[in-house]
């Protein structure tokens, strides 16, 4: 009777103790193999995918892969540094500037399969000074006037604030044709970020940081809720971003998301904020930052949330909780890829990186079982862990290029062990 007391109760305590201490939310999680491919000789800033096909743009050169792994470069010879490519309307739209000096001028270039660009350098709106450049563009469709929405951000010299730099903004249709956005009385800074989403009335609504104090981590949020046109600060009707600085913004699976810091009594605490409008956020808190200029990127897949950033990453698999993984994608880590961007495209999480020898790469994240497939399996969860067949009493690795680290699961897993064993003895001690 005891021993079926003990058994029970042991039972019990192995089943109800290893899936608590399995659940994704109370365990860290760290990336053990990823599949890199090679990108040189030329330096690439921003990864897009479209129609099947993946875009990287760089230094006066593009790439286009159908399956991210064979990379050709485009048949066009392109001028001037490109930051950042997007797809919408059937084409790629990139954006950058001609040089990296304070006679730069903003470029634009449009694609329809990545092997092909043209440029519509005469379109571009006159810039104020010289030194102007383009760093972000981003894509919305607006289902409620039925139009395309394409927006670029950058920074303009103005030599009327001392040789300070003010945001350029221009938006478009059809990326091809642009006009220069009005922004808001007095604004200065560089617009660095941008995302574009929608409000909950399905209303197009685009925000940008404007980092007005680089060094000390200080920006600003301008919005727009006219395609792109008209831009204004919202500060005086946002809640829930008091002392924030954000380092990046992405729109998500119906969601505004700003990763950054705040100080709190000389420390900066790393924060996720979201919100359904671009007005009121919530605030999630993560925990301390070791690096002094946390620079994220947010990507949504397989209902999983995934920012990367030069010392820091963190995930969250419903966007309210989230929470660090290691180790990070820094050069200082074995893993030894730099983050650049990160990209949910083609059922696989997609990171553009640089190596240890500074060399740009794409890596996909390999599956334990099968190093031959990246993370495609939608069913399975990207940091959570799966039963076998068998239940309880047999552990499975994830089949996701992730593992659970929570010592915990050893002493669960000798337990199991001890259980066997015992349950072994009394089925040999009753056949006597």
């Amino acid at each position: 009777m005891n021993k079926h007391i003990f058994t029970s109760l042991l039972s019990l305590f192995v089943i109800v103790g290893f899936t608590s201490f399995i659940n994704p939310h109370t365990v860290s999680a760290q990336p053990i193999e990823w599949e890199e491919f090679d990108l040189s000789p030329d330096n690439y800033n921003s990864i897009a995918y479209g129609n099947g096909v993946y875009v990287v743009v760089g230094d006066e050169a593009s790439m286009y892969s159908s399956d991210g792994k064979n990379w050709y470069p485009a048949m066009t010879s392109l001028a001037g540094v490109l930051y950042s490519v997007v797809y919408g309307d059937g084409k790629f739209v990139a954006v950058g500037s001609s040089n990296n000096t304070s006679t730069s001028n903003p470029v634009a270039y449009t694609s329809t399969d990545g092997v092909i660009w043209s440029p519509s350098f005469e379109a571009l709106p006159p810039k104020v000074n010289t030194g102007a450049g383009l760093k972000k563009v981003s894509y919305v469709y607006d289902n409620i006037n039925e139009k395309n929405l394409f927006v670029a951000v950058g920074s303009d010299l103005s030599n009327l604030l001392g040789g300070s730099q003010i945001p350029y903004i221009i938006y478009s249709s059809n990326g091809n044709e642009w006009f220069k956005a009005t922004l808001p009385m007095g604004v200065n800074g560089t617009a660095s970020d941008l995302t574009g989403g929608y409000n909950e009335d399905g209303e197009v609504v685009f925000l940008s940081s404007v980092a007005t104090n680089p060094l000390l981590s200080s920006s600003n949020i301008i919005m727009s809720t006219n395609g792109g046109a008209n831009w204004f600060y919202p500060d005086d009707a946002l809640t829930g971003l008091d002392g924030f600085s954000g380092a990046a913004m992405s729109y998500l699976n119906g969601e505004f998301f700003l990763g950054g810091t705040i100080s709190d009594m000389g420390s900066k605490l790393i924060y996720v904020m979201s919100s359904s409008d671009g007005f009121n956020w919530e605030q999630h808190e993560v925990g301390s930052t070791v690096s002094f200029f946390p620079r994220f990127n947010f990507a949504y897949g397989n209902d999983n949330y995934i920012s990367i950033g030069a010392e820091e990453s963190i995930y969250s698999l419903g966007g309210e909780n989230w929470e660090f993984f290691t180790p990070s994608f820094d050069k200082s880590t074995d893993f030894g890829v730099y983050p650049i961007q990160l990209i949910y495209a083609d059922d696989s999480f997609v990171l553009l990186g640089q190596n240890e020898l500074g060399e740009s790469i794409v890596a996909f994240p390999k599956r334990l079982n099968d190093s031959s497939e990246g993370l495609s399996s939608k069913s399975s969860s990207i940091f959570g862990t799966r039963f076998c067949s068998a239940g309880v009493t047999t552990f499975c690795r994830p089949q996701n290029g992730f593992v659970n680290n929570n010592p915990l699961i050893s002493i669960y897993t000798e337990l199991l062990g001890l259980y066997q064993q015992l349950l072994s003895a009394m089925q040999s001690e009753n056949s006597l």
